[in-house]
């Protein structure tokens, strides 16, 4: 059994303005929002069946339960603490369950949107939750500066994307 480490997760969706806003069809926008409205709680979902942890996860996060994942004898691995606006905050069990769930929620969201982009930043718990909400905020901060922003550009062939821009 792994070590159990929280780790505290944040999720940040990237490219959600140019995603929705790509096209000037009010049905083309309509459908954009409404997928970058659940991006993140599907691709959750999908990502804990994923790694077959279905009855070890508490995704339920919208009616204020207590933190269940802290109680002794809780066999919870993930548990949501906040989703919305492009952004997730969830707790687990250890890091290697945060690095599982995040692969396939990464690639999750790839694939539905080929454009989108999922920020992830991940901070071991301490004893003070503000304190980490800061620490993860500040990694998030960094891992936004140095993350390359990718454009889909459809069928260009390309040899080499410049760092700066994402063009060809």
């Amino acid at each position: 059994m792994e070590k159990e480490e929280f780790v505290l997760a944040m999720y940040d969706v990237r490219g959600i303005q140019s995603y929705i806003f790509r096209t000037n069809k009010v049905k083309e926008v309509m459908g954009a929002s409404g997928i970058v409205e659940h991006i993140i709680q599907d691709a959750l979902d999908y990502a804990v069946k994923q790694e077959k942890m279905i009855h070890e996860s508490l995704l339920s996060w919208e009616k204020g339960e207590e933190l269940l994942i802290f109680q002794e004898g809780s066999h919870i691995s993930i548990q949501v603490l906040f989703i919305g606006g492009g952004n997730a905050y969830v707790m687990y069990r250890n890091r290697e369950i945060a690095v599982g769930i995040t692969k396939h929620m990464s690639r999750f969201v790839l694939d539905k949107t080929y454009s989108l982009q999922l920020a992830v930043a991940m901070v071991q718990k301490t004893a003070s939750y503000q304190q980490d909400y800061q620490n993860v905020q500040n990694e998030m901060s960094k891992i936004k500066a140095s993350m390359p922003f990718s454009r889909c550009l459809g069928a260009l062939p390309i040899v080499a994307m410049d760092d700066m821009t994402g063009f060809p």
